[in-house]
């Protein structure tokens, strides 16, 4: 597989591709199918083809084999360990405090209170961000939800995929994790793209932006793509995305 340079070029080599795409979905697991029918809304009937035209679409974008060999059909996240503390961090989390109220006596009292904030997420290289999407509907506020991808086109497929360009209010990120600070990045739609006017583009936001602000990231389909010295200085980029909580 080839490996993200740190310009955020992937260098294409000749190769049989045809050796990772699998041509059927022999099986599609009963959470996966779910979300396609609960949370897309596409007929059971459908779902398949739907999906297996989608998947062609997608590795025509570039071949990776994870796209190839269906794996993203997984929802790898869900069937983590910690993702039930994962959803209910991003849920909700309580903060407590003191409230001063004035009394009829004219004396103050203290009220202790609770309040209710979600925590941010970060999914590093979301290709089809199908783990967003599993996150929404399992309850996670949307709102704090993060994809970055260095290709615009996967998040914009995203879309098609899981037909919520209308509904989804999680945000993107379409940047390369190793470009400096002095480099700028060109978050516009080039005007000579060629552009699906049905699908809403993707609501992006800059990666300084997260700085400092991020609770939780997922890197479990990202760093294998870059060598060590460059994994080395990804994990020094993703520190400083983290909130200091």
């Amino acid at each position: 597989m080839d490996h993200v340079s740190s310009s955020g070029e992937v260098a294409v080599k000749i190769y049989n591709c045809d050796s990772w795409y699998y041509h059927d979905i022999k099986h599609l697991p009963e959470p996966t199918r779910q979300l396609f029918e609960e949370y897309s809304g596409i007929p059971s009937e459908q779902v398949l083809d739907h999906i297996q035209h989608m998947r062609s679409r997608a590795f025509a974008i570039y071949p990776y084999p994870c796209i190839g060999q269906l794996r993203f059909l997984n929802l790898s996240l869900s069937n983590h360990p910690l993702y039930p503390e994962v959803i209910s961090r991003l849920r909700h989390q309580h903060l407590t405090g003191e409230l001063q109220s004035l009394s009829i006596d004219g004396q103050y009292s203290g009220i202790s209170y609770q309040h209710q904030i979600p925590q941010t997420f970060l999914d590093l290289g979301c290709c089809l961000a199908q783990d967003l999407r599993k996150l929404v509907y399992d309850g996670a506020s949307p709102h704090n939800l993060y994809g970055l991808d260095v290709e615009r086109k996967f998040i914009e497929l995203s879309y098609e995929l899981f037909r919520d360009a209308d509904t989804l209010k999680s945000q993107f990120v379409i940047d390369d994790m190793l470009r400096t600070d002095a480099e700028e990045v060109d978050l516009q739609v080039p005007q000579n793209a060629k552009h699906n006017e049905s699908v809403s583009p993707p609501n992006v936001v800059p990666l300084a932006s997260l700085e400092g602000r991020v609770s939780i990231i997922a890197a479990n389909s990202f760093l294998h793509l870059y060598d060590y010295s460059d994994q080395l200085k990804l994990a020094k980029r993703i520190e400083r995305l983290l909130s200091p909580e």
